[in-house]
């Protein structure tokens, strides 16, 4: 299954063709910074783990989780996903992205939470999504604003990262 995003990118599975590119795009302090588990330095072993997890979800009788962005080359670019933290029949969810460093600021994380919100609401059937985002990421802040998420507050110390505490804004989006 894909999702379209627009005429330029899509959404769908993260095969073991993607490893080689994973390393290639995901290996950058600043996406590692502005992730929970994604790690820095990205190596091979890691690209190499996460397909296999994306690949038990193939086998899973669940809806897909974690979804690719790619551009119309069909080459990965980012990713998105949800995480089923409220177990797999509860009436929400929380969603997490991260993009390639060389897309930032284009409106394809926009466009790409939009296209992926509205798949949650009309297939998944969700009724409400929630996007905790580390409080220095603005640019997460503005991308979610941009598609209808509010601002619920503010999570003092909600994240170790290595062994620091950080605050998280929680964003949130109710179906319409």
């Amino acid at each position: 299954m894909a999702i379209k995003i627009d005429a330029d990118y899509y959404l769908n599975r993260f095969v073991t063709n993607d490893e080689k590119r994973l390393v290639q795009i995901i290996n950058n302090a600043q996406i590692a910074k502005n992730t929970l588990t994604i790690p820095h330095p990205y190596t091979q072993e890691d690209a190499k783990w996460w397909i296999q997890q994306c690949e038990l979800e193939t086998h899973s009788s669940q809806p897909q989780k974690s979804w690719a962005i790619r551009n119309k080359e069909g080459l990965v670019c980012g990713g998105i996903g949800r995480n089923v933290k409220y177990g797999p029949n509860s009436h929400k969810d929380e969603i997490g992205y991260w993009l390639m460093r060389g897309l930032w600021g284009k409106g394809v994380m926009t466009k790409t939470v939009g296209a992926f919100s509205d798949y949650c609401f009309s297939e998944l059937k969700l009724i409400r999504l929630e996007a905790p985002i580390f409080d220095f990421n603005i640019a997460s802040g503005r991308v979610l604003e941009k598609n209808g998420f509010l601002l619920e507050g503010r999570l003092a110390s909600a994240y170790l990262k290595g062994k620091e505490f950080y605050d998280a804004l929680l964003y949130a989006k109710v179906a319409p």
